[in-house]
């Protein structure tokens, strides 16, 4: 069975996945659900399988990204015959499950349970500056969701205590977020990608956001973490499903 950690405040089908629980071997061991990455495709097809069996979802029903480190966020109704390259998913189609991939960046599930809205958000650094979870949240009220209802779930991603980054890195925060926000989440040579996101989404109308609690660079048994495996791993799945109506 994979391995999924859940959100104590999403009421509905979803998962943060980890690294245990699939068929792959070697550096993408076990549960890689990325191709592309030195694994077999047929591994990676029976790893996402397994994911959205664990998580409660249609393996058929499943939409992953092409992922391109952006703020760009696609509204979609079906299982597109290519992967949408984009960094944000958006759905109020029942049975249709949104995921992400992630290892070391932040996975973002969001929820309107009164509009049947859903949405998920993959967030590394330049996507978390760029506004991605804005940009989600802007496309969920679009489709129907209320901001104030959201409710968003920050999965397994590297914190502060393992995030060291350079000067040019900081610069390029303060200058797409200001000096407030990035004298906050990025100091002492340390960068906090979680704390930073709930924030913009707090400004963007999202009250109930939990972040868990995990470190992937910590705990590189449970986790993929590019930084702790120097680029050489697999990624992890996570993903957001409205359910059926009868």
């Amino acid at each position: 069975m994979a391995d999924i950690i859940k959100a104590h405040n999403l009421k509905l089908p979803h998962g943060f996945g980890t690294r245990t629980g699939g068929v792959s071997t070697g550096y993408t061991e076990s549960l890689n659900t990325g191709y592309g990455l030195g694994d077999s495709d047929s591994n990676v097809a029976e790893n996402r399988r397994r994911f959205a069996i664990a998580c409660g979802f249609d393996p058929s029903r499943t939409v992953w990204m092409k992922q391109i480190h952006s703020a760009k966020v696609v509204y979609t109704d079906k299982v597109p015959d290519e992967a949408p390259e984009c960094d944000g998913l958006v759905t109020d189609i029942p049975g249709l499950a949104l995921c992400v991939k992630t290892a070391d960046c932040a996975p973002v599930l969001l929820f309107d349970a009164e509009a049947g809205v859903i949405g998920a958000v993959h967030a590394g650094w330049r996507g978390t500056v760029a506004g991605v979870c804005a940009e989600c949240i802007r496309l969920m009220v679009e489709t129907g969701a209320a901001a104030r209802r959201i409710s968003a779930a920050i999965g397994p991603c590297i914190r502060s205590c393992c995030y060291e980054i350079d000067e040019p890195f900081e610069e390029a925060v303060r200058a797409a977020v200001g000096s407030e926000l990035c004298g906050r989440f990025v100091k002492n040579g340390r960068a906090d990608i979680a704390g930073l996101n709930a924030e913009l989404m707090r400004l963007a109308g999202v009250n109930d956001i939990e972040i868990l609690p995990h470190c992937t660079c910590c705990e590189p048994d449970r986790f993929f973490s590019h930084r702790f495996s120097k680029g050489k791993r697999g990624v992890m799945g996570s993903g957001i499903c409205l359910m059926k109506t009868n």
